[in-house]
């Protein structure tokens, strides 16, 4: 039975591939010129990530993609834009699963910060508003020598432009949806081709008490087919960034970024206490967030250096408890000299160093008042005769009263061939990772003599990127394989006590595509997107005896993928987009989740309004409206709807 639902699964995805290239072979019919470039992916961010990094997947979400995800917060558009499992609830917490890897081991970055909490490791993605950011950029693979600690299953980039421009400019952004959801922002940009103040700030509410059909009720002969309405789901996020960049002159400049953010969110109750709700007190979690940055750039000599300064504040009180709140502070500082020898030549070198103070009402004050990191990095890269490149990453750690491994990676991309209409890229790399606990699974409600050691991985990928353009016709497809083997792979089990441990060794392997095909006739522009991951992740050797040695990954789906179709004529701009999630092992019982497809729909149109450009969209999510879970007996919506507009001054 299992064999069957693999080979369907297959099958399935198999027809999606299929139509991307029988659509795409259609759209070459229309064009017989030849057009003198090749499909190039031209943005500042990606080339600095990708310059010491060959064959390294990166995946690029432009400031049209983020405009489009409406106000979906991280976790909604990398769900609607990659085949990355996001495990969520319906709106207060959602956390991302790379690869089969653990929240833990994916990094997201602010600049020069990852703002991952350090008390548990993570970030809570319905808490990082889209609104705020000009681009975003999903790394996928180890990437522990570039990154640092935590980097094994993959890292999100969160983008800020510095583009020097002169003028003053104002956008504003208002939307509404189901369930009383409520959006307000504005931006304000001013210039004078030296200094430029960039400022953004939003507010979002939802009350979200959607309708749903509760699997988990007294009528247990007929599950999922009561209707009931969600209480505890709520939600108010609010924050800004402030920007503030100087140039001194063409090679010399300063950029700076502050960000508050204030979340407050109730729990969500399980479909079984929801059904028994009497309307008592509902647990809520309340975060504020400061994180600030500021990086200043050298580039007149031949050696160029660049030094950084952050501060991080993270806060969490559950139920108003101020005694019982968690709290770190965070000061970093990093300084980088980097020269390209030659021009298919060049390496950098650096250190960052951070210090954290703790503030946690489970910790020992006798214990910890403060910890120490240091990174020092080398790297470099090689262009061999415009066709091949080689780079080599290098990196070593050093905590307070930890032991952090040596952590070398290296890549390699050969160009097969190139024409002035289609190229063919292959890459390799090897790349060593590794996770040192975090701030929890080491102090909570222990003496402090934790035996824990680092998490440490082995990352092996092999690519294949090919590009195709002709007239107005693009095509790009991907093919990625990967294997990681995680040993010292770090749980929370109850031995005696509830404690973190090293419970033993996770293999995650496994093969993405992602096309991309477009093309342009006349006033008509036919976008066509596809996302697949196939991720066996299994653990495979436990230091006890248990039933999930062989066995999938608790929430790590087998199939993830989605398609998307978007059209474009004139001022009006349609889509339509379909996301798969597979089957879902839930615990150590082998209970799973079904799979399931959502479709989504809607529509963008342009216009002016007294000379100023406004954009008005429409969406429906869920348009099939299926009754699914994203986690075990949690409920999430039905169908939805969002109205925005957005209005350039």
């Amino acid at each position: 039975m299992v064999e069957n639902k693999n080979i369907r699964h297959i099958c399935i995805f198999f027809i999606w591939f299929l139509s991307v290239v029988l659509g795409s072979c259609s759209l070459y019919a229309q064009n017989n010129s030849i057009k003198d470039s090749v499909f190039i992916e031209e943005v500042k961010a990606y080339a600095k990530l990708k310059k010491y990094q060959a064959a390294t997947k990166i995946t690029l979400l432009t400031s049209n993609d983020l405009v489009n995800a409406g106000t979906d917060g991280l976790a909604q558009l990398l769900m609607k834009t990659s085949s990355i499992y996001v495990k969520s609830d319906a709106g207060s917490l959602s956390t991302i699963h790379f690869r089969g890897t653990s929240p833990t081991q994916t990094s997201i970055f602010f600049g020069g910060l990852d703002i991952n909490l350090l008390t548990i490791g993570q970030s809570n993605l319905c808490n990082i508003s889209t609104f705020l950011f000009d681009y975003v950029e999903i790394q996928y693979g180890s990437s522990s020598t570039v990154n640092g600690s935590g980097s094994i299953g993959g890292a999100i980039h969160l983008g800020l432009d510095s583009l020097w421009r002169k003028g003053f400019k104002v956008g504003l952004k208002v939307s509404g949806g189901s369930y009383d959801e409520q959006f307000y922002g504005g931006k304000i940009f001013y210039g004078n081709g030296k200094f430029q103040s960039i400022s953004k700030i939003y507010y979002y509410y939802h009350r979200n008490n959607f309708s749903f059909l509760n699997s988990y009720t007294e009528d247990v002969e007929n599950p999922g087919t009561v209707k009931d309405y969600q209480h505890g789901t709520s939600l108010e996020n609010y924050g800004f960034i402030q920007q503030f960049n100087y140039k001194f002159n063409s090679d010399e400049y300063l950029k700076s970024s502050f960000w508050y953010e204030h979340d407050y969110h109730q729990i969500q109750l399980s479909m079984s206490s929801n059904y028994v709700y009497d309307g008592d007190d509902i647990n809520v979690l309340d975060d504020e967030n400061i994180r600030f940055w500021s990086e200043y750039h050298n580039d007149k000599n031949k050696i160029k250096f660049t030094a950084g300064f952050g501060y991080v504040h993270d806060k969490e009180v559950e139920n108003n408890y101020e005694n019982d709140g968690i709290k770190t502070d965070r000061f970093v500082v990093s300084s980088e000299i980097s020269k390209d020898i030659k021009p298919n030549f060049g390496y950098k070198a650096g250190l960052k160093y951070k210090i954290i103070f703790p503030d946690v009402y489970a910790y020992s004050d006798s214990i910890i008042n403060y910890e120490q990191h240091l990174d020092l990095y080398a790297s470099c890269f090689w262009h061999i005769k415009n066709r091949w490149k080689v780079t080599a990453n290098l990196r070593q750690s050093f905590v307070t009263d930890f032991s952090a491994p040596f952590t070398p990676s290296a890549g390699s991309e050969y160009r097969v061939f190139s024409s002035s209409t289609s190229s063919l890229l292959i890459m390799a790399s090897i790349a060593k990772s590794y996770r040192v606990p975090t701030l929890n699974d080491r102090y909570w409600g222990t003496d402090g003599y934790s035996d824990l050691h680092p998490e440490d991985g082995m990352n092996y990928e092999y690519g294949i990127n090919y590009n195709f353009v002709l007239n107005s016709t693009r095509l790009n497809i991907k093919l990625n394989f990967f294997y990681m083997d995680i040993k010292n792979w770090i749980e929370w089990r109850f031995d005696g006590d509830i404690e973190a441990e090293n419970v033993g060794e996770v293999v995650s392997k496994g093969i993405e595509i992602n096309s991309f095909a477009e093309n342009t006739y006349g006033p008509f522009n036919l976008k066509l997107n596809l996302n697949y991951t196939f991720n066996p992740c299994k653990t495979v050797d436990d230091v006890v005896e248990s039933n999930v040695t062989g066995y999938q990954l608790e929430y790590t789906p087998k199939h993830m993928g989605n398609v998307s179709l978007t059209g474009e004529y004139k001022k009006l701009e349609g889509f339509i987009q379909s996301q798969y999630t597979g089957e879902r092992i839930t615990d150590g019982t082998g209970d799973t989740l079904d799979s399931y497809i959502l479709v989504n729909a809607g529509f963008i149109y342009k216009l002016h309004v007294k000379s100023k450009p406004v954009k008005i969209s429409f969406s429906l999510n869920n348009l099939l409206n299926r009754n699914y879970q994203n986690e075990k007996y949690y409920a999430m919506p039905l169908r939805t709807y969002r109205v925005s507009a957005y209005l350039n001054l």
